[in-house]
């Protein structure tokens, strides 16, 4: 786009925008005060602005307890602004940037530098962004700078102020060198009312219709609301290479069986499995201890004593009296021979005992 087509858009912004919004013009404020009035103004209007860094001075001591606390506080402290968390965590690394750089809150000493070191000494600083370089140039350097946020270089895209490629970047070339130094405040104001509203509602019909106004031609690039449905998802392409498998045989197309030759298998139907019957939950008693008992003490093995030696000593055997009787010889004489037999068999047992245990030794 040519550097006048640019110029005259930008103009013709200016023109459109002055009619449906009024300029801003901040109070003064120090360089300090201005970077962190910056960060809650970049995305939000100027009311929302006002009223949170209002909140900030007045529930808290002193900048230090504002960098002490945490993100969840400020947060609520801040819910007014379009995006209270990144601000909240903006704020805290500037303050915690500035505290480490300089041990304090004061950034006055950057007036009396050259506005292109100052900016460079900004810049540097954890937290800042381009809208709070530019804005801190334009109201505590008092240096020529508009600043710019994201809303604004979406809606400058649209009406073709500034490519794709542009707007990836972030930067709007030859801004100000439209607009001059003296009004760079006024417009710089307007403009922001643009941004924040594309930033919150960009697809209202307000935005279209000041869209439209600015630039006709830009319908086609209006920004048109996600739909709903999820997006239909193509079913997988089969290749050619690959031969479609063959069909399967249908029920009909299967011969007949002939159930008089094949008899179908007899199905059993199974029983249902009993249910085991609840048992109620043993409890192991504790084993009764049993007393002590003595065992009884070893008994000493018998020493066996030898036996004693039967005395072989005869005794004398009684003779009978061999006094005959009358009439009866005969018969004396054969219990006389009987008596004898006998007692020798007495005498020839008891000679084989006394032999026998004669030889026997003491055990």
């Amino acid at each position: 786009m040519a550097v006048t087509n640019r110029a005259d858009l930008i103009a013709r912004t200016h023109q459109v925008l002055k009619r449906h919004f009024k300029p801003v013009h901040p109070p003064k404020r120090s360089v300090f005060e201005h970077m962190l009035y910056a960060c809650c103004l970049e995305n939000s209007g100027h009311d929302a602005a006002d009223e949170a860094f209002s909140k900030l001075r007045d529930q808290f001591i002193d900048w230090n307890e504002i960098r002490v606390s945490t993100t969840i506080e400020l947060t609520e402290v801040m819910k007014g602004l379009s995006d209270p968390k990144d601000t909240a965590v903006r704020i805290k690394r500037i303050l915690q940037g500035v505290f480490e750089a300089t041990y304090s809150f004061d950034l006055e000493s950057l007036t009396k530098e050259n506005i292109g070191q100052a900016a460079n000494k900004i810049r540097n600083l954890d937290g800042t962004t381009s809208f709070v370089v530019a804005y801190v140039i334009q109201q505590g350097l008092a240096g020529h700078a508009i600043p710019v946020n994201s809303g604004l270089i979406d809606a400058f895209r649209i009406l073709g102020i500034i490519s794709d490629s542009e707007a990836a970047k972030g930067t709007i070339p030859g801004l100000e060198r439209a607009i001059s130094k003296n009004n760079g405040i006024e417009v710089s104001s307007i403009l922001h009312h643009l941004g924040v509203l594309f930033h919150q509602k960009p697809y209202s019909l307000a935005v279209r219709k000041l869209l439209l106004e600015i630039a006709p031609d830009c319908k086609n690039s209006l920004p048109k609301r996600p739909s709903k449905k999820p997006p239909e998802v193509n079913p997988p392409t089969q290749p050619e290479s690959e031969a479609p498998a063959p069909p399967l045989p249908s029920p009909e197309a299967e011969p007949a069986i002939d159930q008089a030759k094949h008899p179908l298998p007899k199905v059993v139907a199974k029983k249902p499995a009993a249910k085991p019957v609840p048992q109620p939950p043993v409890t192991k008693k504790k084993a009764a201890k049993k007393p002590a008992t003595k065992k009884p003490a070893a008994k000493k093995p018998a020493t066996r004593k030898p036996a004693a030696k039967k005395s072989t000593v005869k005794k004398p055997v009684k003779k009978q009296s061999t006094a005959k009787k009358p009439g009866t010889h005969t018969s004396k004489k054969k219990v006389h021979t009987r008596e004898k037999s006998q007692t020798t068999r007495k005498t020839t047992t008891r000679k084989s005992t006394t032999k026998q245990l004669s030889k026997r030794k003491p055990r």
